[in-house]
């Protein structure tokens, strides 16, 4: 597959940097998970088969797009909203995986009377706050919240990013490693305390799908058993065998097709309300 033109738009204070990949509806507006970027998001997207047009959007803070106005999940649904709005788009569903998948859902909080919006989707994102967050996760965010600098930026190379990786079976690529070792201090500082602090009530207005799995290093047990009690007639919860952050092939392949199946269902649907 030809690589597609990295494009930028300002609209407000959001500078989008996106790639916007021709398809069928529903436009699919796909988020990376955090230190990411849209290139983490196409390599996805190549092995995932999905026909429909997609836009590969970075996130503030990553990639060198500026956040020095963004405080909460729901300033980056506004921009996001606006950002939509600019290129007068129609049919989206907005899917996010982790830390897109709680801005996701937060788009669906904001932007949920929009007629233009027909679904959402987030995938392996914590949404009780640091009670949603597992041990090793918490330690993790706190680590760099409460962090220097300058031992941020001692810790976070290339080389002790691959010996962690071993160290704890996260599975990081080469490309994945190269990312996060870019990933901006005052980036990961705020989005840690931003994820720790986040919590959604899922009151849905539109369609919106949960994944889960069974096996994340990241994302406690308690985020499934709350939106299986809270979810509403618009939301539907589900739990991959072996899925999560760091999940097994077959359990992202399962993802894949569980996402790829619901951007087809809006698409057919037309989702009126």
């Amino acid at each position: 597959m030809k690589s597609p033109v990295s494009h930028t738009k300002k609209v407000g204070d959001f500078s989008a940097q996106y790639y916007d990949i021709d398809g069928s509806v529903p436009v699919v507006i796909f988020l990376h998970g955090i230190a990411m970027s849209k290139d983490w998001s196409l390599d996805y997207y190549r092995e995932a088969g999905w026909k429909n047009n997609m836009i590969l959007l970075d996130l503030p803070g990553h990639n060198g797009v500026p956040m020095e106005k963004i405080d909460t999940f729901e300033d980056i649904a506004t921009s996001i909203g606006d950002f939509a709005e600019d290129l007068s788009l129609e049919n989206v569903v907005i899917a996010g995986y982790s830390l897109g998948g709680m801005v996701s859902l937060a788009c669906a909080d904001i932007l949920g009377d929009k007629l233009w919006l027909k679904g959402v989707v987030s995938w392996a994102s914590p949404i009780l706050g640091l009670s949603g967050i597992s041990e090793r996760g918490r330690i993790v965010f706190s680590g760099i919240i409460n962090s220097a600098p300058t031992l941020y930026n001692a810790a976070n190379r290339e080389a002790l990013l691959r010996l962690g990786s071993r160290l704890y079976g996260l599975g990081l690529t080469e490309i994945e490693i190269q990312m996060i070792s870019r990933f901006p201090y005052e980036s990961a500082r705020k989005y840690g305390s931003m994820i720790l602090e986040y919590s959604s009530g899922l009151d849905m207005k539109v369609p919106t799908l949960l994944i889960y799995g069974t096996h994340d290093l990241l994302v406690n047990d308690r985020n499934y058993e709350f939106a299986r009690q809270r979810a509403g007639e618009k939301c539907r919860v589900e739990r991959v065998e072996n899925g999560g952050h760091v999940g097994s092939p077959d359990a992202w392949n399962e993802v894949t097709m569980m996402m790829g199946s619901f951007f087809e269902e809006v698409g057919k649907s037309g989702v009126k309300r």
